[in-house]
């Protein structure tokens, strides 16, 4: 049986990936079944009738505390028509004007935290930029104080990388009902009009609804575009041919966030459970079954990209699985977009005046979920004049 916490597979999964898309495309692991070619994972996200997201949850009110290790509470552990009634007013947000004019804001942030990268010596890519961006940026949609980006992400973190802290049971349930009651006490300041952001505009949401979808939220806005951030420069320092060319023409720089979200992309598996018994690649799948998509697996399958394991700029309109699928997929993937753009733009010409970097030492964070450094330290001192540069 595969050790999916193993420092083999979460340093490099691709090989594992190959091999199970080549020879055992659909096998089970216990009573969760774990599919890795493309078109399986695509029918397993938009398919939500025979691949439900509802039923890996016993009810709405006591999803947090039920949540596994791949598992968030929010919009990801409903289907329609429940999802489609809470979705409407949260993807209305996520495509109107507030997120386009948070770019100014956005690139204030993003140069901030740059500034300060650039004044340390081995600066993180992944704690002192990419994180903290993030973190930052979601608390300012969800009307949080973003000075107190630290503290969310203690909660964020032990949602999802809690083997890499070494958290126990108990301490996961008290991180949860603190993190919880945080939620409880601010929807109250913001029904009393002690908060302005996206909160605000959820017509139709109960209060309950409402205080799991701030929390889920603010792990999934925090997190997965942190990690992809460092996925990408981590890609880019191992392609200097990529990186060249960016210099030279940064309006390329759309192409390579979607080749990078399709080669080396922030989520590897997405969950849900067969409603019924339903055959994919020839192999029956039972009713009431866990599904493991493996969107990593998926992005990198030669029956849909060409050469897909040689990493390359690609068109914008990439067919990758990286915001999911379906009636599931991911509302604010502009936003996440748009930050990596903002990011890459500032740190690229910095990168191409790097000396040599060891990036084989680096180490992923142990979720089978994420994908995602845990640390990016890059010698920023060391380009023209130091620390004084800032």
């Amino acid at each position: 049986m595969i050790d999916v916490y193993s420092s083999e597979f979460l340093q490099d999964p691709y090989p594992y990936y190959s091999e199970f898309r080549s020879h055992h495309p659909v096998f089970n692991i216990g009573n969760d079944w774990v599919i890795a070619r493309y078109k399986d994972v695509t029918r397993v996200l938009t398919d939500w009738r025979t691949f439900s997201a509802r039923k890996r949850a016993i009810s709405l009110e006591n999803l947090f505390e039920r949540q596994t290790e791949g598992g968030l509470p929010g919009l990801n552990v409903l289907d329609p028509p429940e999802h489609s009634r809470l979705r409407r007013p949260i993807s209305a947000y996520f495509s109107g004007p507030r997120i386009a004019g948070l770019e100014t804001e956005i690139e204030t942030i993003a140069g901030d935290l740059i500034e300060k990268l650039l004044r340390k010596t081995n600066g993180d890519v992944v704690t002192d930029v990419g994180g903290p961006l993030a973190a930052i940026t979601t608390s300012r949609i969800l009307g949080l104080n973003p000075e107190h980006f630290l503290k969310y992400k203690t909660w964020t973190e032990a949602s999802l990388y809690y083997k890499d802290l070494g958290l126990n049971k108990e301490d996961r349930s008290r991180i949860r009902k603190e993190f919880r009651q945080f939620f409880v006490e601010f929807w109250e300041q913001v029904k009393n009009g002690g908060g302005k952001g996206i909160l605000n505009e959820l017509n139709g949401f109960t209060e309950e609804e409402t205080i799991l979808f701030g929390m889920f939220l603010l792990i999934a806005g925090s997190e997965s575009t942190g990690n992809f951030l460092g996925n990408a420069v981590n890609t880019v320092l191992k392609h200097r041919d990529v990186l060249q060319t960016l210099i030279q023409n940064p309006a390329l720089i759309r192409n390579f966030i979607e080749s990078t979200l399709r080669y080396d992309g922030p989520v590897k598996t997405l969950v849900r459970v067969s409603t019924r018994d339903v055959e994919l690649s020839g192999v029956t799948i039972p009713e009431g079954c866990r599904v493991v998509a493996l969107i990593g697996s998926a992005n990198r399958d030669p029956e849909v990209f060409e050469d897909p394991d040689r990493f390359r700029l690609e068109g914008e309109n990439i067919k990758h699985l990286s915001f999911g699928g379906g009636a599931h997929y991911c509302p604010g993937d502009d936003l996440a977009r748009m930050q990596a753009e903002i990011v890459l733009r500032k740190l690229i010409p910095l990168l191409a005046e790097l000396p040599p970097v060891d990036l084989h030492s680096l180490e992923y964070r142990s979720s089978v979920r994420a994908r995602g450094l845990k640390h990016l330290p890059l010698p920023f001192h060391c380009i023209r004049g130091g620390n004084k540069r800032a």
